[in-house]
């Protein structure tokens, strides 16, 4: 049997449709997308958020000052809290605002030509993430406005931590956690390589790789087959003997990214039994495999940038490709 909407559940629907707009309000905490209007109640390391103080009204009641008090970030593996926040966000409440942790104070557009006022909250980054991320008490902010009116906002954020990775790398960072002695594998994206090796003990490895080519590589080298695997620089001290493993022939090259685009030449890390490239690293770098032979003679300015992409890596002309020959028998620059 057909179903029809009636006339007052075709009005609520169509009100319901044109509600549907995000709506901001005291504590929401936010991240910029198109506007200043992607909640969140899960942070990143490192990234810098945005909490709701109010809308924006005359200019009696603006806010002018905003500072922190009572939050914690509570390591997961020691029960500490390791500040992240800043060194003065866990001091106690001050009625006089003085004490806490100073947050900046922005005016941003949540929508078209609607603005907010929000408080900058700038979480510290993390060398030795915990395996479990970490357990926010998020206090208060104290915030004062240009009349002297005073009032408290609880942010609504509620850890810190990284979407768990599962066997593969991504373009964003993933958290790969793991027990200790266990074999760690993980592929890179779109497969290619992967980095391996055994947890010394129970943790987590943050990482994460671009499989885009830089341009100003592709440029210099237009006919060359090159593959690129650019990781986020992660330590990989966390295993034992770590290995990074890039598939290839025997007449391939592998190089190591570095610096201004500075090419190192690791081919002779070539192992035939396995069938690929196997370099030992306890960071997770960028490489490039090619099927020609790089190098540093000839340069060009002729490039033309317009079809950059929107990569902004500097074209050969101002940033050069470098090769760094190695002695094949040591490893080491010559």
């Amino acid at each position: 049997m057909k179903k029809f909407l009636t006339p007052l559940s075709a009005c609520l629907l169509a009100a319901m449709l044109t509600t549907t707009s995000f709506a901001i309000t005291r504590g929401t905490v936010v991240v910029k997308d198109e506007y200043y209007d992607d909640e969140i109640t899960a942070a990143l390391p490192g990234q810098t958020v945005y909490v709701g103080l109010c809308s924006v009204g005359s200019s009696k009641e603006t806010p002018t000052k905003a500072y922190l008090f009572e939050a914690e970030t509570i390591n997961s593996d020691t029960g500490d809290d390791d500040k992240l926040f800043g060194s003065k966000a866990g001091k106690s409440y001050s009625e006089k605002g003085t004490g806490g942790q100073q947050l900046d104070i922005v005016k941003k557009e949540v929508d078209d030509g609607d603005d907010y006022y929000f408080a900058v909250l700038e979480i510290k980054d993390v060398k030795d993430f915990p395996a479990d991320g970490y357990d926010i008490v998020p206090g208060v902010i104290r915030v004062t406005r240009k009349n002297g009116d005073i009032f408290k906002v609880e942010p609504k954020l509620d850890s810190i931590g990284y979407e768990e990775g599962d066997d593969e790398l991504e373009e964003d960072p993933l958290g790969f956690s793991f027990d200790k002695n266990d074999d760690v594998q993980i592929d890179f994206p779109d497969g290619g390589g992967y980095f391996y090796g055994v947890a010394r003990k129970n943790g987590t490895i943050v990482a994460s790789m671009s499989t885009e080519g830089i341009s100003s590589i592709t440029r210099r080298y237009p006919d060359a087959d090159l593959r690129f695997f650019l990781g986020n620089g992660a330590s990989l001290t966390a295993l034992r003997s770590p290995k990074l493993f890039f598939e290839g022939s025997e007449d391939d090259y592998l190089y190591e990214v570095t610096g201004t685009n500075t090419l190192t030449n690791r081919t002779s890390a070539y192992d035939d039994d396995e069938g690929g490239f196997v370099v030992s690293s306890s960071t997770l770098g960028k490489y490039v495999v090619s099927d020609t032979r790089l190098s540093s003679s000839g340069s060009s300015s002729s490039y033309d940038d317009d079809d950059n992409d929107g990569d902004d890596t500097v074209s050969p002309s101002d940033q050069p490709v470098y090769v760094v020959p190695i002695n094949p028998s040591t490893g080491a620059a010559v």
